[in-house]
């Protein structure tokens, strides 16, 4: 009779067993996701004398290799579709903007104005299928900024709703006769408008309304900022700070670098220094 309970426990478990699987399957997707357009934003690049840029781009798909198209932007805006490169499975692959652009712009190498941001776009099902960087540097010095690249879609999965947000960096300013650049970058095709803020290491504030329009760059003199807000310090914070009204794909990307005032000095701590901060409630 015990033997015969057993069987009966073990067969009524198998059947609840069984029962439960057609429900979990039931919230499987019923196909994979189709592969769409991707793109993946920079926002600074450079070819003007002295300067190098170098595009490093890796697939991150185990069994399928990317075809990636660069391209570049303008300060103002206006795109240069650079040549498409494949990229395989796990690999990666360097491209060199100075030199594509004697295919594509040679006008513009070695020029100033020649700088802006790039944007890698790639058909793939997620937009992390794709690492890459930009790479700028100088020649003769062992100066190089590494600039990350981002998705695009990646701000506007972090500021659903109309809620505000900013980017923040800092501004070192160690000795006379060194001058600290801000570049500002749009990445959406929409105008933005927002507030920069310069703080000194007290956290004193200083601030300015600053537009941006579609894809537009910016580059700002930092000194000429701190002499607007009259800071004598060494050091303080950045912020560009958007609207809870503005588009979230639209939001700016700040890279920061340091230049001696003379082809003939040294550059000296030279690093890319910059954080998001979002949403900002």
């Amino acid at each position: 009779m015990l033997v015969l309970r057993r069987v009966f426990l073990l067969c009524c478990l198998f059947s609840l067993t069984v029962g439960a699987f057609p429900a979990a399957q039931a919230q499987l997707p019923s196909r994979i996701q189709d592969p769409k357009l991707q793109e993946v934003f920079a926002p600074y690049w450079t070819a003007e004398t002295g300067w190098a840029t170098e595009l490093r781009l890796a697939n991150n798909l185990a069994k399928a290799p990317l075809s990636v198209t660069p391209v570049l932007r303008l300060a103002s805006g206006k795109e240069i579709a650079l040549d498409p490169v494949s990229i395989a499975s796990h690999g990666s692959v360097s491209v060199w903007v100075n030199s594509s652009l004697l295919k594509h712009a040679p006008g513009l190498l070695n020029q100033p104005g020649s700088y802006g941001s790039v944007v890698f776009r790639f058909t793939s099902m997620d937009a992390r299928n794709l690492h890459a960087a930009a790479v700028v540097s100088l020649h003769g010095q062992s100066v190089a900024f590494h600039i990350p690249a981002h998705p695009l879609g990646e701000s506007e999965a972090l500021h659903r709703g109309d809620r505000p947000g900013s980017r923040e960096g800092i501004w070192w300013q160690p000795r006379p006769g060194l001058t600290d650049t801000l570049v500002v970058s749009n990445s959406g095709a929409k105008t933005i408008h927002g507030t920069l803020s310069l703080f000194d290491a007290s956290g004193k504030p200083w601030r300015e309304s600053l537009s941006l329009k579609s894809h537009e760059t910016r580059r700002i003199s930092v000194s000429d900022l701190l002499e607007k807000a009259a800071f004598t310090g060494n050091y303080g914070g950045i912020k560009f700070e958007v609207a809870a009204s503005a588009p979230a794909r639209t939001l700016a990307g700040i890279a920061a670098s340091k230049q001696a005032s003379r082809e003939s000095e040294p550059y000296t701590h030279c690093r890319f220094a910059s954080r998001i901060v979002t949403p900002t409630f």
